[in-house]
C-alpha cells in the first residue's frame, strides 16, 4: 500500500539527516580553516543567531519531496490525490510521537535526567501549536528538527534549583533515532492490514450474497 511504501521512504529520509547536519558541520568549519570563508558569518559556529525560516540557513537538505517523486515516477498504478499531504501527516505524526517517547523516557529516568526533561518539554509545549497543531504549511517536521539542532546548548535551572547544561543536540539525535524506531514499527503495522481486514471482507461478502438469496455452500448463517 502507498502508507508502506511512504513510511520506508519516511525512515530513509529521517536516517539521512544526522550524516547530512554533521557533513554540513565540518564543511563550514573546513571552509572557515582554509580561509575561504573571510568575515562571513557561519550559523554552525552560532545556532542560535539562525533562523531556521532562511533558505540559506538548513541544518540538513529537504530530500523526502525529491525521494517521494522519484519513487512514485516509476511506479505501475497512479498515486492517491492525497499522497503528498499523507506522506507530510505521517512525517509529522512520527516526529510528535518520537518526541513523547523521548520525553517519557528521559522523565523515567528521574534526577539524573530532569534538566533534559524539563527543557525538551518546555522546548516542545512552547512550540506545539506552530509545528503540530492545526492547518500546517508542509515540511513542519523537518522544521522542527531544524530549529533544535541550531539551538545552541544553555545552562538551565529547575524550579527545585539543580543547575544543568541542556544539549539540542542531544536530544535531537534521540528523536532522529526514536523516530526511525517509530516509522518501522508502523511500517510493519500497515503491512498486516491486509491480513487484518481479510476477515472482514469475508463478512461483508457473505451478507451481501445473504442479502440476494444466496447463502455459502456448507453454512446456514453466511460466514462464522
Amino acid at each position: 500500500s502507498e502508507f508502506v511504501n511512504d513510511l520506508g521512504i519516511l525512515r530513509e529520509c529521517n536516517d539521512m539527516i544526522l550524516d547530512d547536519y554533521f557533513g554540513k558541520v565540518k564543511a563550514a568549519r573546513d571552509e572557515q580553516q582554509q580561509g575561504q570563508g573571510g568575515e562571513k558569518y557561519s550559523y554552525m559556529d552560532d545556532p542560535s543567531r539562525a533562523n531556521p525560516t532562511a533558505s540559506s540557513m538548513i541544518a540538513f537538505d529537504r530530500v523526502g519531496a525529491n525521494i517521494l517523486n522519484n519513487h512514485t515516477a516509476f511506479q505501475e498504478c497512479a498515486s492517491s490525490p492525497f499522497r503528498r499531504g499523507s506522506f507530510d501527516l505521517l512525517y509529522n505524526l512520527a516526529t510528535q510521537e518520537s518526541v513523547h517517547l523521548v520525553l517519557r523516557t528521559l522523565q523515567a529516568a528521574g534526577e539524573a535526567k530532569i534538566v533534559s526533561f524539563e527543557w525538551l518539554r518546555d522546548f516542545y509545549v512552547d512550540r506545539v501549536e506552530e509545528y503540530f497543531d492545526g492547518n500546517l504549511e508542509y515540511g513542519c517536521a523537518d522544521n522542527f528538527i531544524e530549529l533544535l539542532l541550531l539551538t545552541s546548548p544553555s545552562v538551565i535551572y529547575t524550579p527545585d534549583g539543580k543547575m544543568g547544561l541542556a544539549d539540542p543536540l542531544g536530544l535531537a539525535e534521540q528523536i532522529i533515532q526514536t523516530r526511525s524506531v517509530v516509522l518501522e514499527e508502523w511500517q510493519q503495522t500497515m503491512r498486516q492490514v491486509p491480513d487484518d481486514h481479510a476477515g472482514l471482507r469475508r463478512l461483508i461478502l457473505d451478507q451481501q450474497m445473504a442479502a440476494s438469496g444466496y447463502k455459502p455452500l456448507g453454512s446456514e448463517s453466511g460466514f462464522q
